[in-house]
């Protein structure tokens, strides 16, 4: 329900408010102790189990307020809580209630639904249409999702098929069978199921499922089926696997790690390490040396890092359904490096101790750092219910026997998760839902820039075991699972600041290390361009999600125009793109008479001097090097005295101002004149506008000039293959991704 305008019954003010907000107002105000509790946002609960630096501040009175969102002023959180318990002993059932006190007003339900709304919380939605059963199985829902370049989601089901679903349709057809099905591939005697696979993506879009075989391992299960999101068709690989697998992880290796070579890594699937690895060249598998780790628990968490090994995460399946745990003999953490085509070694790290928590069950995802692309692993949950209610972050960078997992930190809002999903968004930050066994339970929000958690929107369903999270191109999340056959979709608290920003072109592929143009009507306002690489998850393992930071710099369009010193600002003409300064000299130079001479710049930063007239003929000259500014001055006394320099300057926000420098070296802003200026001169005389003008070059910034992963880390790490390009703007808002092709 949406939030309504406030109506009156019988002389009474009632609001009607969506359901997800409204609970969580009432839980804020009914969970406070005392007043101080409704003038701020909930602190993190002390955790005993794991926290126990609260024994030393056991005084609620020393509590920290810093850094937490002020909710309600002391005065009328004062009266709220003395009207609460007097007349509401078991707390308020209803907003309305609340507004039988005098003292509140629709001013404190305006405040608690902004501080309690989408803006800061996401919502849930379900989507309309319910996953049908299609296949010969007999469970409903899901159990594999991998988003596909075409937008189309492809879901290994319950039921042992595949199925095509589209997030953009919302009618029955948004699903679809598939032109085949692996079990039936090449023929039914001899194909099996998908499901309980391993995945990853090729270079050239396909995903890659390799084993399975059903609800238990199957003799068949030696192949690897590709699934092809153009043709929607299935095909087996030409050469089989030496072993049947049940539950592996694959994963796809850096590119040209042989030659030109493009790899997948499989690992594990039968409780033994036994690693092949998948070359698309030959659509073969061979087998590696030096794989001797078990990971009897099955679906192992590895991470590419960007030095091109590969970290365990401690987290595997262990057993169906949550909790359970300990589970015992996948808990020693290590990485894998290949030292040559078809052999490497793992190297233990973090040795195991009595207080580190058992993953199992547990699902982690990799981190790079936005600043220098350093790559760290977060891990969260797990199968014992005595420390599955903590986090742990590894700094991958520079891995060896003495690197360590960063302490086992409390999740803020205590819960414990088991089976839950992690899914990266494209402004960096992990969303974490599910894990939790019960309806609407709590979802969270951790931001790695800040290492802070934010309370996010509460899930509807139960979603721990075989339940799937993705990103979709909207940059909604969808989340559905196994005996479940409704999709739902959570809308990040992002789509709820403001307009998004517009991709209006891109280009559909790229070179590696080209620099590539985005054009965008909202181009001043983004701050940010990501690469996300498409999801392809199963029982909370996911060997794909990655965000990568590219390197953007402005491009735009600049305009030709006039200013004089009462303040009248006039565009005249275009220019062209990338002008950084201007000036004016009488007579002839050369060039001709009473010419503005320019400097403007190319995409590596050469500038190159030219001449415009008033007519509009823009005209380059000669190079003059790189990084070419200028300032404009006029002897006659134009309004602020005689001899002075003239600017323009602007702020971080792009704003120009004009002022004037004398030669004392007094500095005046004298008006504001407006957005992205670039360039000022003066020209003494009638020059075609009127006498004494000053006259500019500003630019309207339409895209930006990209620089695509060159294959040094952390960009060694972008695969060939898709990607979903999403530009964000100053208050963090993505734009729908744009698919883009990393030859």
């Amino acid at each position: 329900m949406a939030i309504d305008t406030p109506t009156k019954r019988g002389g009474n003010t009632r609001v009607q408010l969506d359901l997800a907000v409204h609970r969580r107002i009432l839980d804020f105000v009914n969970e406070a102790i005392e007043p101080q509790d409704l003038m701020y946002e909930k602190a993190a609960a002390p955790n005993p189990e794991v926290d126990h630096e609260h024994e030393a501040h056991g005084d609620r009175s020393v509590e920290q307020t810093e850094g937490r969102r002020r909710i309600l002023e002391p005065d009328i959180a004062e009266k709220i809580t003395r009207f609460r318990d007097r007349g509401f002993p078991f707390g308020f059932r209803n907003v309305n209630e609340l507004l039988k006190l005098k003292a509140f007003d629709l001013r404190h339900v305006d405040v608690l639904k902004h501080h309690f709304g989408n803006s800061f919380y996401g919502s849930w939605s379900v989507f309309s249409q319910r996953i049908p059963r299609w296949g010969p199985g007999g469970y409903d829902g899901v159990v594999h999702a991998a988003l596909l370049h075409t937008g189309r989601v492809l879901f290994i089901t319950a039921d042992e098929t595949t199925l095509l679903w589209n997030p953009d349709d919302t009618t029955a057809a948004s699903f679809e069978l598939p032109v085949n099905q692996p079990h039936e591939t090449p023929d039914a005697a001899s194909g099996y199921s998908v499901l309980c696979s391993g995945h990853s993506f090729l270079s050239d879009g396909q995903l890659l499922a390799v084993g399975g075989g059903g609800y238990g391992p199957h003799a068949k299960a030696i192949y690897g089926y590709k699934f092809d999101p153009t043709s929607t068709t299935w095909t087996r690989t030409a050469g089989s696997m030496v072993h049947n697998r049940w539950y592996p992880t694959v994963l796809t290796l850096g590119d040209h790690r042989l030659g030109s070579s493009h790899e997948v890594l499989v690992v594990c699937g039968h409780g033994a390490g036994d690693m092949e690895i998948y070359d698309e060249a030959s659509d073969s598998f061979r087998e590696i040396s030096g794989d001797n780790k078990t990971f009897p628990s099955l679906y192992p968490g590895l991470h590419l890092l960007p030095n091109g090994r590969i970290v365990y995460s401690r987290t595997g399946w262990a057993s169906a359904g949550p909790g359970g745990g300990p589970f015992v003999g996948d808990d020693q953490s290590a990485y894998f490096e290949l030292a040559a085509a078809s052999a490497g070694a793992w190297t233990d790290i973090a040795p195991v101790g009595p207080s580190m928590p058992d993953r199992t069950k547990g699902m982690s995802v990799m981190l790079l750092d936005e600043s220098n692309g350093d790559p760290h692993v977060l891990v969260l949950g797990g199968s014992d219910p005595s420390n599955n209610n903590t986090y742990e972050i590894l700094d991958a960078t520079s891995l060896s026997p003495t690197s360590n997992w960063g302490p086992s930190t409390p999740f803020p809002d205590g819960e414990h998760r088991s089976l839950g999903s992690a899914v990266l968004l494209p402004d960096g930050t992990v969303f974490v839902c599910g894990g939790v066994q019960r309806t609407n339970s709590p979802c969270a929000l951790f931001d790695p820039q800040t290492n802070s958690w934010s309370p996010m929107a509460a899930l509807p369903s139960i979603r721990d075991y075989h339940s799937v999270a993705l990103l979709l191109p909207s940059g909604q999340v969808a989340m559905a699972g196994w005996n479940n056959t409704a999709i739902e979709i959570f809308n990040p608290p992002y789509l709820y600041r403001g307009a998004r920003p517009v991709i209006s072109s891109a280009p559909a592929s790229i070179q590696r290390g080209q620099t590539f143009e985005i054009a965008s009507p909202d181009a001043a306002t983004i701050t940010k361009v990501v690469l996300a690489r498409p999801t392809a998850v199963t029982h909370q393992t996911d060997t794909e999600q990655k965000i990568l930071n590219l390197p953007i710099s402005p491009i735009g369009f600049s305009t030709f125009g006039t200013i004089d010193t009462s303040g009248a600002v006039l565009d005249r003409f275009g220019v062209g793109q990338d002008f950084d300064a201007l000036t004016f000299a009488p007579g002839n130079r050369g060039y001709g008479p009473d010419l503005f001479y320019f400097v403007r710049h190319d995409q590596a930063g050469f500038s190159t001097f030219g001449t415009i007239d008033t007519n509009g003929a823009v005209v380059d000259r000669f190079g003059v090097g790189f990084n070419v500014d200028a300032l404009t001055f006029a002897d006659a006394d134009l309004g602020y005295g005689p001899n002075l320099f003239y600017y323009l300057r602007h702020d971080n926000t792009g704003f120009s101002t004009f002022g004037t420098i004398d030669t004392n070296g007094a500095i005046v802003d004298r008006f504001g004149v407006g957005q992205n200026f670039d360039a000022l001169t003066f020209a003494p005389g009638n020059r075609g506008y009127g006498p004494n003008l000053f006259y500019y070059l500003r630019h309207e910034v339409t895209g930006y000039a990209v620089d695509a992963p060159d294959g040094s880390a952390p960009y060694s790490l972008a695969q060939q293959g898709h990607y979903m390009l999403f530009a964000l703007n100053n208050a963090g808002v993505p734009s729908v991704a744009s698919w883009i092709y990393l030859q």
